[in-house]
């Protein structure tokens, strides 16, 4: 394993032919319950060998680079272990300080504990003295969205500087409820502050039931009501009685014309008058009962939801006769 005295001045350089004695000790430190990959371990040895002669070589940030590379194949807190001392060794107080709390978090039994802490302590003074001091949000699951007092930070597990005091923190993941928490930032030491997300459960709106028609009825089919065809019956029969008392006016005068005494022919002529003056009233008649059932009839075929009642309360109509002739007055609405 490549652990370095925590004091940069004096930092142990690991020889070559340690390297992969350093990395066997890595690989029995991996968490419980991984399953060995062999290509991950041949690929991670790789890197950590690199890292390693990168660190000797003061190339810090390629040893970064290395071990970062190396922790993404093989979960272990001894990388950052490791990323801790070349961050240290680079003057980066803030990532040094940052990548030894996460060791330390993570192997809190660690042989060397007390040593990295007092290392952490000495970190911390250097931020408290520029009026800062840093803090780590983790949440669980990770992955979600950081907010500090209102402004974007990053993505869980985020590591940031603030000033002390009193902040609040919210956190934000698709398919959770947002979680918001306040924490004290003091002055002399780091804060760690992690956050639980809760699965946000929607309510599945009920369905709605669907209406069911019982013994739906057919939409109404227009037709000719009975009252409308008794209009065109009378209108007929009046019509054809105005025909038949013509027929017999025109015998009587036929008659009158005909006759040799003049009593006779008087009466005739009496006859006539009467029988136009009937036929004339019959004629008015029935020309108005066949415009009455004409009407009706439009009615009938364009309003089948029209009720009888209704169309007879709307029709106003007389017939009447005078001395010079026969007339029907109609009045309603279409």
């Amino acid at each position: 394993m490549l652990m370095l005295t925590l004091a940069p001045a004096a930092a142990a350089q690991p020889e070559a032919d340690s390297t992969a004695d350093d990395f066997e000790e890595v690989r029995s430190q991996k968490q419980d319950g991984e399953n060995a990959d062999p290509e991950k371990e041949d690929r991670a040895r790789a890197l950590y060998a690199q890292g390693a002669e990168a660190y000797e070589e003061k190339r810090y940030k390629d040893a970064i680079d290395h071990f970062l590379a190396a922790g993404r194949l093989i979960p272990n807190p001894v990388f950052s272990y490791n990323i801790g001392l070349a961050y240290d060794d680079m003057g980066d107080d803030a990532s040094a300080l940052s990548y030894y709390r996460d060791y330390v978090r993570r192997s809190p039994e660690a042989d060397d504990l007390a040593e990295v802490e007092e290392r952490i302590v000495a970190l911390a003074e250097g931020l408290e003295k520029k009026g800062i001091q840093q803090v780590t949000v983790a949440s669980e699951p990770a992955g979600a969205r950081v907010s500090v007092d209102g402004q974007p930070r990053g993505i869980t597990p985020w590591t940031g500087e603030l000033s002390p005091g009193s902040h609040s923190v919210t956190i934000q993941l698709q398919g959770y409820a947002d979680s918001r928490a306040k924490f004290e930032l003091r002055r002399d030491r780091p804060a760690f502050v992690e956050v639980s997300l809760h699965s946000e459960r929607k309510a599945v709106p009920a369905a709605k039931p669907v209406p069911v028609l019982e013994n739906p009825k057919p939409p109404p089919t227009p037709h000719i009501r009975p009252f409308t065809w008794a209009a065109y019956g009378v209108g007929a029969a009046a019509l054809g009685a105005s025909m038949a008392f013509e027929f017999g006016r025109s015998s009587a005068e036929d008659a009158a014309r005909d006759s040799k005494l003049q009593v006779e022919a008087e009466s005739q002529w009496d006859t006539a008058e009467s029988r136009m003056l009937t036929s004339r009233v019959f004629a008015g008649a029935g020309l108005m009962f066949v415009a009455l059932a004409g009407v009706l009839t439009y009615r009938d075929l364009n309003r089948p939801d029209t009720d009888r009642s209704d169309q007879l309360a709307a029709l106003r109509w007389s017939v009447g006769c005078g001395p010079d002739g026969c007339g029907a007055n109609y009045r309603g609405s279409f």
